[in-house]
């Protein structure tokens, strides 16, 4: 069965924001979170627990990374048990990739350092790379810069992001 990665992330998208509660108190510590990079200027860091009527589901990273001249990168990373995109397994892309997208998008399968991932790129938004890091844990960047920028800065952050080891 092919399910379209762009209903999906959006599917996604609105279910996580009915689980995002914030937590004042911050007692939970995510596992993973996102790590300085020399020569870049982070900001806009910040995370929130995902909860539900179950509990703790997990957190919800994010930040954005700028090297002037170049374009800024927006990184997310999701983990918890019930994680969107985990494993990648289940995304099948067409041929010809028709039919995926509206205007003029096209995405891959891709693996990067080790990690399997989804690359879209849109002639007018730009380029955005989903992996799954864990079966519980998918990181997402965006930019509007070209897809190499995209993928040179993914190879040097999932190098300082540790591997998970439970």
């Amino acid at each position: 069965m092919r399910i379209n990665p762009l209903k999906l992330l959006v599917f996604t998208l609105i279910l996580l924001s009915s689980l995002i509660i914030s937590n004042p108190s911050g007692e939970a510590i995510n596992k993973t979170t996102l790590p300085s990079l020399e020569g870049w200027k982070m900001d806009s860091l910040f995370s929130v627990p995902l909860k539900s009527a179950k509990g703790m589901e997990g957190w919800w990273s994010e930040a954005t990374y700028s090297n002037p001249p170049n374009p800024i990168i927006k990184v997310v990373i999701i983990e918890g048990p019930n994680v969107p995109w985990s494993n990648l397994k289940y995304i099948e892309a067409s041929p010809d990739n028709e039919d995926l997208f509206d205007s003029e998008a096209t995405y891959e399968l891709i693996q990067i350092n080790g990690k399997k991932g989804v690359l879209e790129s849109h002639p007018l938004l730009g380029n955005t790379l989903a992996l799954s890091l864990t079966p519980q844990t998918t990181i997402t960047m965006e930019t509007k810069g070209p897809k190499s920028y995209l993928l040179q800065f993914s190879q040097l952050l999932l190098q300082t992001i540790p591997e998970e080891t439970d």
